[in-house]
């Protein structure tokens, strides 16, 4: 029994031996209908503000993201570790926690 041949390949096979039409020009009331649904969706962006608002708040929050990311990663380069031991600095952060009362 001889293996059923590739989907994939059989419908292109058929799409190649397809008779081909030409496409014609579209007709002007397609045309307009298409220019007026283009127009119509452009002047529905301004009457939506809360997705403006939306947005501007994404960009704020991800702005204070990148600041917050880069202040914490500022500070934890400034600190200074006297030994190559991994668990110094963990000890050192444990300390500052514990002195100023943090709880999670």
């Amino acid at each position: 029994m001889n293996p059923p041949p590739d989907p994939l390949d059989r419908l292109l096979r058929a799409a190649a031996r397809a008779p081909s039409r030409p496409v014609g020009e579209a007709s002007f009331a397609a045309e307009t209908r298409a220019l007026h649904a283009w127009r119509r969706s452009l002047a529905g962006a301004d009457a939506q503000p809360f997705l403006q608002l939306w947005r501007a708040g994404l960009a704020t929050a991800f702005a204070l993201a990148v600041v917050a990311v880069s202040a914490s990663a500022y500070a934890g380069h400034q600190t200074d570790i006297e030994s190559t031991d991994p668990y110094t600095g963990v000890a050192q952060q444990l300390t500052v926690a514990i002195n100023t009362n943090w709880q999670p």
